[in-house]
């Protein structure tokens, strides 16, 4: 446990000295800094390339979507109040044509991440994941080897058992760096092959399938243009309703108002009586109704 406490501390501590400029990578070689490099550089542009087509083949199911939906509001549109015009058969014809298109479009980003998008995760998860790998064990060992070489170079002591502990320890880190440095090469000439057999051919698989969507969907687009051409630029909606026009009735004229009146009259009489005297009947009421209709 402690030996690889050590261990730790002088790869952290060899690290930090050649970052700071205070030590060389005396062991590594340029042709083996250019190869850990490549392996760098083509990481990072597969990683990119994954990440890009698959936002490509996403953003492109999207918009297949989108554009299914808004064939469907084309259509919705031409079935209602403008059955019955020219505009209707415009919208259906290009509505449906436009949900046919994006039917293709969702089967070409199908295609597109079989083709594409997968096989490049899978260099990146098998060859690539391996070399990087194997390029992580190599620089340990390396930095293992340069800082057991440095501790050997400034050796002061008089120790001769000490100092030949030291010379075989970094022996032994130099063949263990020297055979990861070996491994290294292969997996990155691997990964080289790989990318210049695979990658091309699928490149070129995908190229031809795109040329084939776009001629398809190029197609597509001349067709419901032939559709759209007969009918008039300018479309003159009109409308039919059940209910009958207005038609004005005769003038009635306001009404007038009727004043009534009444006539109250009250009448007495004198009769003689058998004794001769004289007494006074009544009242006897006599009402009269008369009905007026003033002229306007």
């Amino acid at each position: 446990m402690l030996k690889n406490l050590k261990s730790k501390v002088a790869v952290a501590t060899q690290m930090t000295k050649e970052k700071m400029g205070k030590a060389d990578m005396s062991m590594e070689t340029d042709s083996t800094k250019e190869m850990k490099h490549n392996l760098r550089t083509l990481k990072h542009g597969y990683k990119r390339i994954h990440s890009s087509s698959k936002s490509y083949v996403v953003e492109s199911e999207r918009l297949a979507l989108t554009g299914s939906e808004l064939g469907d509001a084309l259509i919705e549109l031409g079935s209602g109040i403008l059955t019955t015009t020219p505009l209707a058969s415009g919208l259906n014809s290009l509505g449906t044509q436009l949900k046919a298109m994006c039917a293709v479009a969702q089967n070409n980003s199908a295609n597109s991440n079989t083709s594409l998008v997968a096989p490049i995760n899978r260099l990146i998860e098998n060859d690539i994941r391996v070399a990087s790998e194997i390029k992580r064990r190599q620089e340990t060992a390396r930095l293992k080897y340069d800082s057991s070489a440095s501790t050997l170079r400034n050796f002061k002591s008089s120790d001769r058992t000490k100092l030949q502990q030291l010379e075989a320890e970094t022996e032994s880190l130099r063949q263990v760096y020297e055979q990861l440095t070996i491994e290294l090469t292969s997996a990155v000439n691997q990964v080289l092959a790989q990318v210049g057999s695979e990658l091309m051919a699928e490149l070129k698989a995908w190229a031809a399938a795109q040329a084939r969507y776009y001629a398809e969907m190029s197609q597509m687009w001349n067709e419901v243009e032939a559709q759209l051409a007969p009918l008039p630029s300018v479309a003159n909606i009109t409308t039919t309703s059940s209910v009958p026009a207005y038609t004005p009735g005769p003038m009635i004229p306001p009404a007038v108002p009727v004043v009534q009146e009444t006539t109250v009259v009250e009448t007495y009489s004198l009769s003689k009586n058998f004794d001769n005297s004289v007494s006074l009947d009544g009242p006897v009421t006599t009402t009269t109704y008369s009905t007026t209709h003033p002229t306007m």
